[in-house]
């Protein structure tokens, strides 16, 4: 139910909606649709996910490919979010110049709309020349604009535009108690007027995918035409459905992405996409696992949270991409490690590529890998379309990852998030989706590219903590997807030097500032042929 609620318990189900809707004798109301189903027993969700995925807007339209979409916010000097013309513009420049490199679809712009205006002009004090040199830019990196907009909330909307007041889902002559005013969608004007705006958007500034984001689906307000609480859900719902059914009918290639609070599955049925898992995590949120790095930690609470979600086909779950902003708003991760959280992130089955810009766009070698990715991505779009999970939940402690394959050929990505070494034995048959007893060979892109030589009839590979491997599998005598050369690497049997833990002694400092604490740690590294890593990580 988008509006609704589907309760089971044992074996009974209820379905029950709040439309609010006051009938006249003789006066009939057509209710929300209501879809049964059967399924062999343990197969209902497979069942559901494909009667869903069939009905999908991204399917119907054939936005079922892959997309590589370039995000700029996060990469703005000094962390605000309202954008400026003169940091687009450079940050075009930037991936102008590695054009070369790396190629995208669409480059999404937020945080543009003037606060007092009507959805259509850009801030004239941030836009001075509103969309025109941005689009300019946009075209001559072979892109198509994108636009984000919040769905509800007045402050990053046109909450000054004093003709939207009346639509605020409190009554504005009664004090507010929130600290957020949220737009009623069900309510005019600002119905008409997003509906009105992004019509424009699409035809007049070409722009082919829009993201819409916190999409509030509660109101109070007495003097609107519906009934508050609960019986303002479905129309405001219905109002959202309209309104994308409207951008779908200005132009059905252009791409629509949801947000926070579009959480059902059926959602699904009237844009590409949706990110909120119902999870309440974005990408820069650690999981509870400790990790070495900030990074290893988000990567693999994005795929705890593609677990939960699992009842959204994965074509239409978004995981927000990989961020590479320092902002406070990214955790101050940065860049690190953002190959580990790209490999994982287009084996989810998406079929989508979504840097978020640091300030410099990387590094010209960072450039030209991620283009690697992404051209893996759209030369296999049969292979990362269909992904399923291997090895272990990501919700415990252990190697997992997905399969990705058509059957003839796969790309495996496995995260080993633990603190000790594994061997991973590779199940390439059936398992994992590939056809049982065929002769295989293995090529590995990340890291250090190389065709892998597996002495003996068994595949294992050796993986030390943390670390994130993308494989493709070929039939014998095939070539991998891409061309390139690739030397080959025997694959040890077991580990040269294994990975160990150390007994450490900590101390406290009994320092007066509750803000600051002071640790001293002390303890032996082990003597080692070879050298390596020591990590030392602090839980609280």
């Amino acid at each position: 139910f988008r509006s609704g609620w589907a309760t089971a318990e044992e074996k009974h189900i209820a379905l029950v909606q709040h439309p609010g809707v006051k009938i006249e004798p003789g006066e009939t109301f057509k209710c929300m649709e209501v879809v049964y189903g059967v399924a062999r027993e343990g197969g209902a969700r497979n069942e559901f996910l494909a009667h869903v995925k069939s009905r999908m807007r991204r399917v119907v339209r054939g936005h079922d490919k892959p997309y590589a979409i370039f995000e700029p916010f996060g990469g703005m000097p000094g962390g605000s979010f309202d954008q400026t013309e003169e940091y687009l513009l450079d940050n075009l420049a930037k991936v102008e110049a590695g054009k070369d490199l790396c190629d995208f679809d669409l480059y999404s712009v937020d945080f543009w709309v003037d606060y007092n205006g009507d959805l259509i002009q850009f801030d004239p004090k941030r836009y001075p020349n509103g969309f025109e040199r941005i689009k300019e830019g946009i075209k001559r990196i072979g892109a198509k604009p994108g636009l984000w907009i919040d769905s509800s909330m007045e402050l990053w909307s046109i909450g000054g535009n004093p003709d939207v007041i009346s639509t605020y889902t409190h009554d504005s002559e009664v004090k507010k108690e929130k600290v957020r005013t949220y737009l009623c969608r069900a309510t005019e004007p600002i119905k008409s007027m997003y509906e009105k705006a992004f019509r424009y958007h699409i035809r007049e500034n070409g722009v082919r995918c829009l993201k819409f984001d916190n999409f509030w689906v509660h109101c109070n307000n007495p003097n609107h035409g519906h009934l508050p609480g609960v019986y303002s859900i479905e129309p405001i719902v219905n109002a959202q459905i309209d309104f994308l059914r409207a951008m779908d009918d200005e132009n059905p290639d252009v791409f629509l992405m949801l947000y926070w609070g579009h959480r059902s599955p059926w959602w699904l049925l009237h844009a590409d996409t949706l990110f909120d898992s119902g999870v309440g995590i974005e990408a820069a949120h650690p999981s509870d696992l400790p990790a070495p790095y900030a990074r290893d930690s988000v990567t693999q609470k994005l795929d705890q949270a593609q677990e939960y979600a699992k009842d959204i086909p994965k074509l239409g779950k978004d995981s927000l991409g990989v961020w590479l902003s320092d902002w406070g708003w990214n955790s101050s991760i940065g860049k690190e490690r953002w190959q580990e959280a790209f490999v994982m992130d287009i084996c989810r089955g998406s079929l989508l590529a979504q840097p978020w810009s640091d300030t410099d766009w990387l590094s010209t070698p960072e450039r030209m890998q991620i283009g690697e990715f992404i051209a893996l991505l759209k030369a296999r779009p049969d292979c990362f379309g269909n992904s399923n999970s291997i090895l272990v939940n990501p919700e415990e402690v252990g190697p997992y990852g997905y399969s990705c394959t058509n059957g003839e050929r796969a790309f495996l990505a496995i995260n080993n998030a633990t603190w000790e070494d594994s061997k991973v034995a590779l199940a390439l048959g059936h398992e994992w989706g590939l056809t049982s007893g065929a002769p295989w060979e293995v090529y590995r892109w990340y890291p250090d590219p190389a065709r892998l030589d597996f002495s003996g009839d068994s595949k294992e590979i050796l993986l030390r903590p943390f670390e994130v491997v993308l494989l493709e599998v070929v039939p014998s005598g095939a070539q991998p997807s891409l061309d390139k050369s690739f030397d080959t690497e025997v694959v040890p049997s077991d580990f040269a030097e294994a990975s160990r833990s150390l007994d450490i002694a900590v101390e406290t400092s009994e320092d007066n500032d509750e803000e600051t604490q002071f640790f001293r740690i002390e303890g032996q590294t082990p003597a080692t042929e070879s050298g390596g890593t020591l990590v030392i990580t602090v839980q609280r």
